[in-house]
């Protein structure tokens, strides 16, 4: 694992997330910006809308990409079923969070850079809990593939 990925994670404050449940998707540690957000407003498989929490002070709705994969354009049958895990998955974190843990909010969402349909943000989403990552779940159940020009190259 990328040495960045693993001191970034090693040193966040919430244990929870662990260098072992980070996904194949660790963006470049000069781009790392990590903030909480609440539940997602979801436009297709791999973008939508979530209300980051402190960015640049503020509580701030931004639109997200899914950093490293594309998904069905949302009129075909492959892209409403991408859409419709993505909801179901984003609403199954948020009901099963409550305030017991120490983490403050359901998402961890890691911007990894401006899209190039600005004013859009790729993103790397999170269960704030367990660790578990939205962009590389759509990938393992089939629903979305790697996007060839965001590929990421890990090396140990």
């Amino acid at each position: 694992m990328l040495d960045h990925v693993k001191n970034f994670f090693l040193g966040e404050r919430y244990s929870d997330i662990t260098p072992a449940k980070v996904s194949k998707f660790p963006p470049a540690p000069e781009q790392v910006q990590v903030y909480y957000a609440g539940e997602p407003r979801v436009v297709d498989g791999d973008t939508c809308f979530m209300t980051v929490i402190g960015w640049g002070g503020h509580n701030v709705e931004l639109k997200l990409r899914l950093a490293g994969i594309d998904s069905p354009e949302k009129r075909t049958i492959e892209g409403k079923q991408a859409e419709s895990y993505t909801k179901v998955w984003c609403a199954a974190v948020a009901t099963s969070f409550d305030n017991s843990h120490l983490a403050p909010y359901p998402f961890t969402v890691i911007i990894t850079g401006p899209d190039k349909y600005q004013p859009r943000w790729n993103a790397i989403v999170y269960n704030t809990v367990t660790g578990e990552c939205l962009n590389q779940t759509l990938l393992d159940q089939g629903l979305a593939e790697e996007y060839p020009k965001k590929k990421v190259k890990i090396s140990d």
